[in-house]
């Protein structure tokens, strides 16, 4: 009879046995298993070896975390199907509820997101108690009881050298209580990067947005960057160039690279040439080196200047040989300057080694030319 009534659940879930989920999982799930239940849910979740269902996936979750024994990461998984409205309706209570439970359970990623949202960890006095037990320096920690938000997060980045980003993290997040603005960027970082925590688009644009909101320049370029992307928010050029212009009149170069490249393409504005030069030509001037690129390029096609080799070859010379961040882009032109005597000597052992130090640098362009010579 428990055996008709596995083959049952098998058939009625509509699972099919395959290479990497075999029916013995399927069947331990249905026998109660809490691990192979979290175990299908995940693959339903992911589309990992099986059709993506949430549906199906939160109803394994769903029974994984109420077992006798439930599963923290089950609660964990629960609690996002409940946060995103993935196989169920949005419930942010249900959701908090279930990631509170997982928490109970030790699991980390539960731990990390409740960090996120604004749950301590510890409290104050056990954090530098913490701290002091690594080392770190006194008079933070000092500053840091007198609620100091500068030294809590000079203690996150201590921790961060450390290699301990739970409890950077979690200093991170004092600050930031405290509306301190590169603590916001910072767990903005941790949340686009996936450092510690899952990665996440939404919450990442959420902590740019309110630092840059606070003045601070990195996080008013950032966001910018989600809004031209779409990455976190619904795509938006003009939000998109509202922020890159506020970091540029704080004279970041990579805003007024943004803008410069905005008026170039003509993304959410009119073309402009001279405008796009003009933001260029600043970039360059606080050493930006994608800016020089761009500057060779225009000088080269003789976009809105008058075109000259020469100074075309300088530029990307200068851009290629950049001692940080150099310009595989202008590796590649500078290799083509060097292949037909554009602004220099005609010269094809030249030209070959900047094509392929812009191969290395991940250039499509120099690949295909390498493909095309053979290579």
């Amino acid at each position: 009879m428990r055996t008709i009534l596995i083959t049952f659940c098998i058939l009625f879930l509509g699972v099919a046995a395959n290479a990497q989920y075999s029916t013995g999982l399927y069947q331990k799930a249905c026998a109660g298993d809490q691990e192979a239940m979290c175990q299908l849910g995940l693959a339903y979740y992911q589309g990992d070896g099986i059709a993506q269902d949430y549906e199906k996936a939160f109803e394994w979750f769903y029974r994984a975390a109420n077992v006798l024994n439930p599963s923290g990461d089950a609660m964990y998984m629960l609690s996002n199907c409940y946060r995103f409205g993935k196989g169920t309706t949005k419930d942010l209570e249900k959701a908090e509820y279930w990631l509170k439970k997982s928490q109970q359970t030790g699991n980390e990623k539960a731990n990390n997101i409740m960090l996120l949202l604004g749950q301590d960890l510890q409290s104050l006095p056990q954090m530098i108690n913490t701290a002091a037990q690594m080392n770190i320096r006194n008079e933070l920690l000092e500053e840091a009881k007198n609620g100091d938000s500068e030294a809590m997060y000079l203690i996150g980045c201590e921790f961060e050298e450390y290699q301990n980003f739970i409890y950077a993290l979690a200093w991170f997040q004092k600050a930031a209580e405290n509306d301190y603005a590169p603590a916001m960027f910072a767990i903005g970082s941790y949340c686009e990067e996936g450092k510690c925590v899952p990665q996440n688009n939404v919450f990442a644009a959420s902590w740019y947005l309110k630092a840059a909101e606070k003045g601070f320049v990195f996080a008013q370029c950032h966001i910018g960057m989600c809004y031209e992307k779409g990455e976190g928010v619904i795509q938006d050029y003009s939000q998109a160039l509202k922020w890159y212009r506020k970091a540029a009149e704080q004279n970041n170069e990579v805003a007024q690279y943004f803008i410069g490249r905005f008026y170039l393409e003509g993304k959410g504005v009119e073309k402009d040439y001279q405008l796009a030069y003009d933001w260029f030509s600043k970039s360059n001037s606080n050493g930006c080196i994608p800016a020089v690129a761009q500057l060779g390029e225009m000088y080269y096609y003789g976009d809105y200047v008058t075109q000259s080799f020469e100074k075309a070859f300088e530029l990307f010379k200068k851009a290629a040989e950049a001692s940080n961040n150099a310009s595989g882009d202008a590796m590649y032109m500078l290799s083509n300057c060097y292949r037909f005597g554009k602004g220099t000597t005609k010269d094809l052992e030249k030209a070959e080694y900047w094509l392929k130090k812009s191969q290395e640098a991940g250039n499509d362009k120099a690949n295909i030319i390498k493909q095309l010579l053979g290579q």
